[in-house]
């Protein structure tokens, strides 16, 4: 069986050598074949250079094939460029910064060999994190899940089958959701689960703001949920007003109570006016996205190239 590993990696020049010689050592001994399709997504810090240097290390002892993204995509583009890449049996998408434990490749491997396409390798429990970050996180996973209307599994650390990663290289739009997009496949799944280990050097690049938009790029990617809710927000607050147009009329009607004037009215307009706006917004998300499908620009640019003589 021979085996690809998309590695997505941002600015990770201390941790993308190392890791290479770890998955080495965990995946060598057990497939006919080993390739690393580490996809560098706009990096300043030099991890190319690494990665170049691995790519043409005899020593390393598998293939590796490193790809450098003409600017920063995102780590879903990143994750596609590389599985558009992929042609071996078996496709592991796993992070370059220790926190996804390559061993739980071999079982993800053992649980498609029973008839599965995809394993979602699921995250359990949190490494050493801030309190800001692991409620952002959760924060995340929860709106995802919510929005999008369909259950969402948290974590890009998966593993497919051939057939799989051919259904996927189909998906050309430009607001490409890798998880969201595995899920709405409905190819048969099954979920094993890991700890995250602290990561080696570095820190995560996903600030609150970048979840936030990952948020609402996953949302719109698979769901129209968000319009509808708009349209049932909108429907409530009609309703709102017409009852209680009819409360304030028969109070002055039968006990001859004044009407409220200045105050009411301020409420209701800038209630009103919050509930216009957000949906403008929500609109604008959608219209926006299909503007962009429309252009048909390329979902990403590659600016280099290095592979491995092996």
């Amino acid at each position: 069986m021979t085996i690809d590993v998309v590695i997505p990696v941002h600015n990770e020049r201390e941790n993308v050598g190392p890791f290479l010689q770890y998955v080495r050592t965990v995946l060598c001994p057990h497939f006919e074949r080993v390739r690393a399709i580490v996809v560098d997504d706009g990096s300043t810090d030099g991890t190319f250079e690494i990665i170049s240097q691995c790519a043409q290390d005899a020593d390393l002892g598998f293939s590796v094939l490193g790809i450098k993204l003409a600017r920063n995509f995102g780590k879903d583009m990143a994750i596609k460029c590389g599985l558009d890449r992929s042609d071996s049996d078996v496709c592991a998408i796993i992070d370059g910064d220790f926190q996804h434990p390559a061993e739980k490749i071999l079982e993800a491997c053992r649980v498609l060999a029973s008839g599965y396409d995809v394993v979602h390798v699921e995250r359990l429990g949190a490494a050493e994190e801030s309190i800001r970050r692991k409620l952002g996180t959760k924060i995340f996973h929860f709106m995802l899940r919510y929005l999008a209307g369909a259950p969402i599994h948290g974590s890009d650390y998966k593993v497919m089958s051939k057939k799989a990663v051919a259904a996927l290289k189909r998906f050309q739009e430009s607001n490409y959701f890798n998880r969201g997009i595995v899920e709405n496949m409905g190819m048969r799944a099954a979920v094993i689960h890991y700890v995250p280990s602290p990561r080696k050097s570095g820190k995560s690049s996903y600030s609150m703001y970048k979840l936030m938009r990952l948020t609402i790029d996953g949302v719109t990617c698979v769901s129209n949920r968000p319009l509808r809710l708009s349209f049932y927000l909108g429907t409530v607050v009609s309703l709102g007003s017409v009852l209680y147009a009819g409360y304030i009329a028969l109070q002055k009607l039968l006990w001859g109570i004044p009407i409220p004037g200045f105050a009411s009215l301020a409420v209701g307009i800038f209630f009103l006016g919050g509930v216009q706006l957000v949906s403008l917004g929500v609109i604008g998300e959608y219209v926006g996205r299909t503007y962009l499908e429309a252009k048909r620009r390329p979902q990403y640019v590659i600016d280099e190239e290095v592979t491995s003589r092996r």
